[in-house]
């Protein structure tokens, strides 16, 4: 009895916490080092969160870390998901900025910022603050 009790907890320790079914292998993922979860629910989380406009991150609520972008783009094999995480990851910059005029993107300096600089878009000509 004792051991078939230390074998259990064993399996526990050993399964997804998402969707608790056992991790055997190399199928385990982690978005932080730390927190293991299987692949199959790892690339969902990626996916779903590229998809809302977020960067992947841990699931575990108390960390949340960010995924390595090697980690996120592995995780990511559908190329629509590769480009929807490389177009997230791009507006996740806070020095880039959509023109008003012509949305496009363009960078603007961190001094200017902190100000209110005047930015001409290379793009439309707009000069907008």
């Amino acid at each position: 009895p004792r051991r078939s009790r230390s074998l259990g907890s064993e399996a526990l320790r050993r399964a997804c916490p998402i969707c608790m079914e056992p991790m055997v292998g190399d199928a385990r993922e982690s978005f932080c080092g730390s927190h293991m979860c299987c692949r199959n629910c790892a690339v969902q989380c990626a996916r779903q969160q590229i998809w809302e406009g977020r960067l992947p991150h841990c699931f575990e609520p108390e960390c949340r870390m960010p995924a390595h972008p090697l980690v996120a783009m592995g995780l990511l094999s559908e190329p629509q998901d590769q480009e929807k995480y490389a177009e997230v990851a791009l507006w996740s910059n806070p020095l880039l900025q959509a023109c008003p005029g012509c949305r496009l993107p363009l960078f603007v300096d961190a001094e200017a910022l902190r100000g209110c600089g005047t930015y001409t878009c290379p793009h439309c000509d707009l000069v907008f603050c």
